[in-house]
């Protein structure tokens, strides 16, 4: 999944079931919360970024470092977008559904962190486990498709939560504060990526440290955090179980692509192709640099020419990416 495309999932829940959740919440104004607590509830979505934006560019290159063909790997980039298709709005519906003592959003983050760490170290060892090189890239491959579809189920719920603690007059602050975290995350992603000259020849310490950094960033938010559990009376004669809200909001998101004015379809259309180019950068701008313009090997020998090239590859990308992020920041 694209390093920017995170800001795009978000839940679809149909007008009825929303308007029931939220008539169950609480009637009273939301008191306000200072600016910097919100931004700390905030901060997991830096550590989301930072992963999407690092496994972006060298995803490509670690499917062929594993042995897959380029037509494989890039076959298997599908996963990221349909699973933040699919997976958002369903875990938004379930997440407005929950009912845990821990409050509706805590338990899904927990347990979608959790099995990201499990995915993304999986994933990770896949080079160290096999010996033969079928079952070394199946392995890699179908922990890649489940770690594309746990980390939309751990960073959907973040921005649900800070809406929910947050006053309407916070609203816009926290645009600005997410959008903050997502440019930070980009400038530590591509940081990372300077530590070694191959990259993907270091996927497991990379990616440790990209996770321990998600640890940390969950961890600040549910030291601040307090929900109150979501209590739903019973309605006779109505079917209100996780699964059918779930399945409204996946039918909520269909039907809301019909009947829409004709400028939303040409923004739309012009939305389209602008995340074509940025997809199509975000996984092959790396390759490009390493394998192209630099003319570099990542399966040279260690300290031939081919090798350095390589490794110049990786820093002037991550270079022009980090610059990318720090001027996001400014404008």
């Amino acid at each position: 999944m694209p390093a920017a495309e995170a800001e795009q999932v978000v839940a679809i829940v149909p007008e009825s079931t929303e308007s029931e959740l939220d008539s169950e919440a609480t009637t009273t104004a939301k008191a306000p919360w200072p600016l910097w607590q919100l931004a700390l509830l905030a901060l997991p979505q830096l550590g989301v970024q930072v992963l999407w934006a690092f496994l972006g560019p060298v995803v490509v290159e670690y499917f062929r470092y594993v042995g897959t063909s380029d037509t494989f790997g890039t076959i298997s980039l599908l996963a990221g977008p349909i699973a933040g298709f699919v997976t958002g709005p369903a875990v938004g519906a379930w997440s407005d559904a929950c009912t845990s003592k821990f409050g509706r959003r805590r338990p899904i983050i927990l347990g979608g962190l959790i099995s990201t760490v499990v995915a993304g170290i999986m994933f990770s060892l896949s080079p160290h486990m096999f010996r033969n090189n079928s079952a070394e890239i199946a392995f890699a491959v179908i922990w890649f498709c489940i770690m594309n579809v746990i980390i939309n189920v751990m960073q959907t719920p973040h921005r649900a939560l800070v809406s929910d603690l947050a006053s309407e007059d916070q609203d816009v602050p926290l645009q600005v504060v997410f959008v903050f975290m997502m440019g930070i995350g980009n400038l530590i992603a591509y940081s990372l990526m300077q530590i070694w000259k191959v990259p993907v020849h270091h996927m497991l310490e990379l990616m440790s440290i990209i996770l321990l950094i998600n640890i940390v960033c969950v961890g600040i938010q549910f030291l601040i955090a307090k929900e109150e559990p979501l209590v739903r009376p019973s309605v006779e004669g109505s079917d209100r179980s996780t699964c059918t809200l779930v399945v409204n909001a996946l039918h909520g998101m269909i039907h809301a692509v019909f009947g829409q004015p004709r400028l939303l379809y040409h923004l739309a259309f012009v939305a389209v192709f602008a995340w074509v180019g940025n997809t199509a950068w975000t996984y092959f701008g790396a390759q490009w640099f390493q394998n192209v313009v630099y003319e570099g090997d990542q399966f040279a020998e260690e300290g031939s020419p081919a090798y350095a090239a390589y490794g110049q590859g990786t820093w002037a990308f991550s270079l022009g990416g980090m610059r990318h992020a720090f001027l996001s920041e400014q404008s």
